[in-house]
Order: C-alpha cells, then structure tokens, then sequence
C-alpha cells in the first residue's frame, strides 16, 4: 500500500515561502509536512505536522496537487495554506530551521520533486496532478 504525505505551500505577507531544512538525511530543504498516520485525516496531518515542524498554526486554502512516486509507493497532497497563529519553536532533531525565501531566491538544495511541488505553488496552480516515473531524473 502507498505512503500518504501532505506538504504546505505558505507564504507570509511579503508573499515569502516558508521552508524547513531537515537535520536527517541529504539536509535538503522543503516545504513543512510529513506522513498522515493511522486514524488521521489529510488535513489533521498537514496542521499537525506544520506545527510540530515549524511552530506555525495553519488553516489549509487550496490543493495545489497531487504527486505520485509508483516506484517508491509514495502519494503527496500539497496544499496552500496561510498563517492563522504562531506557538514557540525551536530546531530539534527532525528540522534545523525554519526560513522565509523569497520566490526568485529558493535554496538550491531542494529535490527536483520538492522544487515542482514549491514552483507549482509559487505559480498559484491548483489541482496538479503529477506522476513522477523515473526515479533516475529525480535528482536535482
């Protein structure tokens, strides 16, 4: 059976998008979210996992889109969403920072997927569906 994942797309009122760098891994940066766990709905996740992440309460918008990975077995949600509040937070062992970017200045090492996901974000595009075949162009 797929993984399910869900991805917020948010921008603060400069119109900057938020990203996490994770502290596992290549340390990449992405967009905050993670895996839907048993029992949990999509967007229970998707807030859940941006606070845990970032400190930062949200209230999904839109869908940006869907994104399948066959060969990793692996389904994406992406959603817009905006800031409604904030908590404290502080880096830890799954994420080292939180960051703003400008759109003309995204990090430069982001995956080829999170970098679709994120520019179809920036493009305002709703309801994508992507189908990611290859596994050998993924990288960057």
């Amino acid at each position: 059976m797929a993984s399910l994942g869900v991805f917020a797309i948010v921008f603060d009122d400069r119109d900057r998008l938020l990203c996490v760098r994770m502290n596992y891994g290549a340390r990449n940066w992405t967009t905050p979210g993670g895996r839907v766990e048993s029992g949990e709905s999509p967007i229970e996740a998707l807030r859940r996992e941006v606070r845990e992440e970032t400190g930062f309460e949200i209230e999904p918008t839109d869908l940006v889109g869907v994104y399948a990975k066959p060969f990793e077995d692996d389904i994406v949600l992406c959603f817009e969403a905006q800031i409604v509040g904030r908590s404290a937070w502080s880096p830890n062992e799954e994420i080292s920072a939180v960051r703003f970017f400008e759109s003309s200045a995204l990090p430069d090492d982001m995956t080829f997927v999170v970098r679709t996901r994120v520019l179809d974000g920036i493009e305002r595009m709703r309801n994508m569906m992507r189908v990611f075949k290859n596994p050998t162009t993924l990288a960057r």
